[in-house]
């Protein structure tokens, strides 16, 4: 007896095989889908923050608007921010409080085991231009 091919379906239905050869759906539970949103205040950075530095992987960044109508731009990663009159003040403001960041962690990271692991997962999200090229001519 030869083995059966069963055909692959756009829904995905799931077969069994019964040992007479007989195909039949498999009977499943059908669970309500759950929809994943992103809270209203939610951004993602990636791409050119200065001349030499570009944010690799996407950042998640958190807009707040105080009480004053001013805006805080923060990430739970890095715990840097900044601030503004407008959410693209706020944007530009923490642009700079990053490029700071990194120059800062990336200078005491010379001489600093503790710096030096958090410089490793800073450039996990940021990295100057053109490294990525150099780490690919090493390979």
């Amino acid at each position: 007896m030869s083995p059966s091919i069963v055909p692959a379906f756009a829904d995905e239905t799931k077969y069994q095989y019964k040992p007479l050869g007989f195909v039949e759906p498999r009977r499943e539970r059908i669970r309500p889908v759950r929809p994943f949103q992103f809270p209203d205040n939610q951004v993602f950075l990636l791409g050119n923050i200065s001349d030499d530095l570009v944010v690799s992987q996407f950042l998640p960044l958190t807009i707040e608007q105080e009480d004053d109508g001013s805006y805080i731009v923060s990430d739970d990663i890095f715990l840097v921010y900044g601030d503004g009159n407008t959410k693209s003040d706020a944007m530009k403001d923490y642009q700079v409080s990053l490029v700071k960041y990194f120059q800062i962690i990336e200078k005491s990271a010379e001489t600093n085991k503790f710096d030096k692991a958090l410089f490793d997962q800073l450039q996990s999200y940021i990295q100057r231009r053109g490294s990525d090229v150099v780490q690919t001519n090493r390979s």
